[in-house]
């Protein structure tokens, strides 16, 4: 989720039963409702929170919906000993979370269209400019290309008069 969308949950659109977030059009960025599902981990966490008033707001703080999260995450990256900005060199930011889920989604085997609606992008333009290649993914690449030729063995004989390719 994006963090404005975070920040202005409530609990009537929380359903712990059937562990999803439902997001209304009027309250996501592109106009377009969604449901985003919720993990175990995410359940724990919403399961345990204190206050669960219909309507209320899901994160607060002495009892008023928390409006931003900037020094938190900033103290939160100083606590795990990363570099906290967009202007620092390798300096994190809230949003680059979405980036590194669109990722983990992507390295997980989960289908575009899937991908795409739990993170809210439109087109599979944006999904693509979400998701990041490392070296990771290269060298998995070279290992499947690997495999495949071992099991291909015929495609790196050369027939006679004929180039390889």
């Amino acid at each position: 989720m994006r963090k404005s969308e975070i920040l202005k949950l409530t609990w009537d659109r929380v359903n712990l039963e059937q562990k999803v977030i439902i997001l209304d059009p009027a309250n996501t960025k592109t106009k377009t409702g969604r449901l985003v599902p919720i993990c175990k981990e995410l359940h724990e966490i919403l399961s345990e929170l204190p206050s669960r008033a219909v309507g209320g707001h899901v994160f607060t703080y002495e009892g008023q919906p928390v409006q931003d999260i900037k020094k938190s995450f900033m103290s939160a990256c100083k606590e795990a000993g990363l570099p906290y900005g967009r202007k620092v060199r390798d300096g994190l930011t809230f949003h680059d979370i979405r980036h590194s889920f669109s990722t983990y989604l992507r390295k997980a085997g989960i289908a575009i269209p899937v991908r795409m609606q739990i993170t809210g992008h439109e087109t599979d333009e944006r999904d693509r400019r979400y998701d990041r290649v490392d070296l990771e993914d290269m060298q998995q690449a070279i290992d499947s290309l690997e495999l495949y030729l071992l099991n291909n063995d015929h495609l790196m004989t050369k027939p006679e008069n004929e180039p390889l390719h």
